[in-house]
């Protein structure tokens, strides 16, 4: 029998990433996203006539490595403020000139700037949001509240585009589509429980950026809601309400967050009713805190 072919690099980088998480430590992915980040200035920076394509290979691993180590980062873990920090260093690397030879000088596919924007980061993290987040067994519960309180930390920070789309599909998920309370094997839906309890991760990290995002005064580019319908369109429930805008962020979308959660915190499930609870005391803060600054006005 003939030896399997030999992996991509792709294919290898991801595998050595898996075996770092089955081995216990995904605290080693933190510094593998400050090498790949490094490896990537240095090689595409240095070397003429660099394939754009496989530059960008480089950054679909990274990014891969990225939402990994936040999936599987406890919530709560300082690791997770290490890999926003890691974000954030990348970016204030740019903008960055690629090497003659790249066309579209240091703009890469996504439109977005070689590496002040992050490119093809938003791009990746909504991908895993749209294919995997919400499929039922794709994420424990406390890998969905891993992933949920990064989303938070990176708003938080201003690295809107991406972590914006996938908070707003969470909210949507939760708050305005019909799901059952509890686990129930012959579902194939999350949850509500679940996605309470990652809504509430969320929330606890995101700090005044859910005021922003409501109120439009988040500036940074973010992606076309248009393009992510199924993120960013009203669930069920928001349009039976009536009279809030279809797409995106609002201070109608905003309110009818809060009266749901208020009416989850009195379900005749403990769980629920805990975890609404939570959710609608730490929005609640949020926005007596700065709502009026941003126009969201103070009757919260």
């Amino acid at each position: 029998m003939e030896p399997p072919p030999p992996m991509s690099f792709s294919a290898q980088m991801r595998a050595d990433a898996h075996k770092i998480i089955e081995q216990g430590h995904p605290e080693y992915l933190v510094r593998e996203v400050s090498s790949i980040s490094a490896r990537i200035v240095e090689h595409f920076t240095a070397i003429p006539n660099s394939a754009l394509g496989t530059l960008e290979d480089y950054l679909h691993n990274l990014w891969y490595q990225t939402i990994l180590a936040g999936k599987h980062i406890s919530a709560s873990s300082y690791l997770q403020d290490s890999l926003v920090c890691h974000l954030i260093a990348i970016k204030n690397l740019g903008p960055i000139p690629l090497p003659a030879g790249c066309t579209g000088g240091n703009v890469c596919s996504d439109g977005r700037t070689f590496l002040s924007d992050l490119p093809l980061f938003g791009q990746d993290l909504i991908k895993e949001f749209t294919c995997h987040f919400f499929q039922k067994g794709a994420y424990t519960p406390n890998q969905q509240e891993n992933l949920a309180a990064l989303l938070g930390r990176l708003a938080s920070v201003g690295i809107y585009d991406g972590p914006a789309l996938c908070i707003l599909s969470l909210f949507r998920e939760t708050l305005e589509v019909p799901q059952c309370l509890v686990a129930d094997p012959e579902s194939k839906e999350i949850p509500l429980v679940d996605l309470m309890c990652a809504l509430t991760r969320l929330i606890e990290q995101s700090k005044f950026s859910l005021a922003l995002l409501a109120s439009g005064h988040a500036s940074t580019a973010t992606a076309n809601l248009s393009d992510h319908s199924n993120l960013s369109s009203l669930g069920e429930l928001a349009i039976k309400a009536g009279n809030i805008p279809s797409l995106g962020y609002s201070r109608q979308r905003l309110e009818f967050w809060l009266r749901r959660i208020d009416e989850l915190s009195q379900s005749e499930d403990e769980d629920v009713q805990l975890h609404a609870e939570s959710c609608k005391g730490e929005l609640l803060q949020v926005l007596r805190d700065v709502g009026k600054t941003y126009g969201l006005g103070s009757g919260f």
